[in-house]
């Protein structure tokens, strides 16, 4: 189980809690929820594992970024938007 925290540059942290195989999926998830966010700039990303520890905390923008340096051809979030 992982948490994700969402804090936007203005307005509350949002969190959900997701179940992911392992800390690889979870990164793969903050990309996901980084492309979900209206204004990205300011945005932050934090996860903690099942024991309260914070394992990723990142940029918005990093996050976006970092799509593009992944070697996963296979990866959804690789497609343009509109190919679904």
């Amino acid at each position: 189980m992982f948490t994700f925290e969402i804090t936007p540059a203005e307005g509350p942290t949002v969190a959900t809690v997701e179940s992911l195989p392992n800390q690889k999926a979870a990164w793969c998830y903050v990309e996901f929820l980084a492309t979900q966010l209206k204004t990205k700039t300011g945005a932050r990303i934090r996860v903690r594992n099942a024991d309260g520890e914070i394992i990723i905390q990142a940029g918005a923008p990093t996050a976006v970024a970092s799509i593009a340096w992944c070697h996963d051809l296979s990866c959804p979030l690789k497609r343009p938007r509109g190919d679904d």
